[in-house]
């Protein structure tokens, strides 16, 4: 079965083949009713990944994702973060799924997070949070470049506003490799795209 489209937003997921039938449709929301989904990816076995927020007794909007089975539509796993949202999604050569968007903390707030989870059990694997001066963040898209390292691009919020910034997480460990923050002439500085260079072997970002 190939994927012409798979549309995902307020919880719930829909499916189309390219018979243009209607596969499934799942719904999807938090204990107290709610859900929101910003992005998702269909992984080499044919399975859909899903991510965003869902809104839970208590916590509030919680960072979510979830892996639905792509014949069905059955729900296989379920990660849910105590607050906050995921804003990207990807997977890795393994089938593992890496999620980035933003985190609240209770000493800083909303904080640009980046995590990798097992793709078959949906076990975390590992998680980066990143920090500026004003301690405040936001992962907007996040990519696996060709060794297995991630790159996840957004912002980074300081006294004098945000820096675009783009960071490289090691892929296995999950420490930070490096990070460029870029502050330009206006207040509010952000990316909202990432990708890899096919060609490079190194595994140049862009």
């Amino acid at each position: 079965m190939s994927l012409v489209a798979l549309f995902v937003a307020y919880g719930l997921v829909f499916f189309y083949p390219r018979t243009e039938v209607w596969a499934w449709q799942t719904d999807i929301s938090g204990t107290a009713g709610g859900g929101v989904f910003n992005a998702s990816v269909v992984d080499g076995c044919g399975n859909v990944v899903a991510a965003g927020a869902t809104t839970n007794t208590d916590t509030g909007n919680d960072f979510t994702v979830v892996k639905l089975d792509g014949t069905s539509g059955a729900e296989l796993w379920r990660q849910v973060i105590p607050g906050g949202g995921a804003n990207a999604v990807t997977v890795d050569e393994d089938g593992n799924v890496v999620a980035a968007g933003a985190i609240r903390t209770l000493a800083t707030g909303p904080s640009f997070i980046v995590i990798k989870f097992d793709g078959v059990s949906g076990e975390e694997l590992w998680r980066q949070v990143i920090v500026g001066d004003g301690a405040t963040g936001m992962a907007a898209a996040v990519v696996v470049d060709g060794e297995g390292d991630v790159v996840a691009a957004g912002r980074i919020n300081t006294p004098s506003g945000s820096d675009f910034t783009v960071i490289k997480v090691d892929g296995s460990r999950g420490t930070e490799l490096w990070r460029q923050a870029i502050k330009g002439a206006g207040h509010i500085n952000y990316a909202t795209a990432a990708a890899v260079h096919p060609s490079c072997v190194d595994g140049d970002q862009v």
